[in-house]
């Protein structure tokens, strides 16, 4: 990215900036002058975009949405959302095959300490063909619902998903831990289109409840209320807490309006992906209630990141 750059002491700055001006009812992010007064606005440029002569980064949109799904398996909801399994048996699991490092698919040498954030070497296909349930693993890495191919897939790429069980209840969950295989963007059909059903890359997943015991759950359920105000990338290039602000063109009204959010979510499509960014929309129903929500906003559009002025 071709900007000036903005240290985590500065992004903590801006964000405190942030927080005490809407506790004294100061920020109005539709009020340009206080905006443009008090925040220097650092241009998106990636590298590739620069060579095809545009200012303009892609902009893609994702929400968390209703699928159906059931505590137990069968023809209609064959596939699971695995749960990850303890450290100790991570550990014996280890001992038993002699496993004291591991390579990755880009020929990263992963130490132990990371391996018990992943799950295993197992890639997608691996467990979508069962390896989960044999013997081995099954009393040890618990399946938590049961959904379709079309809902696994949803998951795995939207990260976040509330499932409607058959006894009227709801339930959410949201991705824990990765496999470390990338999202590989060389697997496309003949359109070229990335097809996601043939990726390797896998989450373990685990229930958000709606309780306040879990600080880590009460954070995810406020996230869950940022729709349109919140972006997603990836962390190792950017970090989390940076003020966005996208610039684009309505579709309807063909005028230009200024969207801010937070860079608050990651997601695994954005590694070694510096000419994308995601929009999250909120949580919703239906995938159609979802894109009628965001059709104003074009395929492209300006990206900034901001920065709070120094001696303000």
């Amino acid at each position: 990215m071709s900007t000036e750059p903005i240290s985590p002491e500065e992004t903590l700055e801006t964000l405190k900036f942030i927080i005490k001006s809407v506790k004294n009812n100061k920020l109005d992010v539709l009020d340009n002058s206080f905006v443009n007064k008090h925040f220097t606005f650092i241009k998106w440029d990636t590298d590739e975009e620069i060579k095809k002569g545009s200012n303009n980064i892609k902009l893609t949109h994702y929400a968390i949405y209703h699928y159906p799904g059931s505590e137990k398996q069968s023809e209609k909801f064959p596939y699971a959302l695995y749960g990850f399994p303890s450290d100790a048996f991570l550990d014996s699991f280890k001992l038993k095959n002699k496993i004291t490092k591991l390579t990755d698919i880009k020929n990263q040498i992963v130490n132990d300490k990371f391996h018990k954030a992943t799950t295993f070497r197992f890639g997608k296909q691996n467990i979508l063909n069962g390896i989960l349930d044999t013997p081995e693993f099954k009393e040890h890495i618990k399946p938590l619902v049961w959904v379709s191919r079309n809902t696994l897939e949803r998951a795995l790429y939207e990260g976040g998903i509330f499932i409607d069980m058959p006894n009227g209840q709801t339930k959410l969950f949201n991705v824990d831990r990765c496999n470390n295989i990338f999202y590989d963007r060389s697997i496309v059909d003949e359109t070229g289109k990335v097809i996601d059903e043939d990726q390797e890359r896998y989450w373990t997943f685990r229930e958000i409840k709606n309780n306040n015991e879990n600080p880590r759950n009460q954070r995810y359920h406020k996230l869950l209320s940022l729709g349109l105000a919140a972006f997603a990338h990836d962390k190792k290039e950017l970090g989390l807490g940076k003020l966005i602000a996208i610039r684009y063109t309505n579709e309807f009204t063909n005028e230009k309006e200024v969207l801010i959010g937070i860079l608050a979510d990651v997601g695994g499509a954005f590694v070694d992906n510096l000419h994308q960014l995601d929009l999250y929309g909120g949580t919703f129903q239906t995938r159609e209630i979802f894109n009628k929500s965001t059709e104003k906003f074009p395929l492209t559009v300006e990206a900034y990141i901001l920065k709070k002025r120094s001696g303000l």
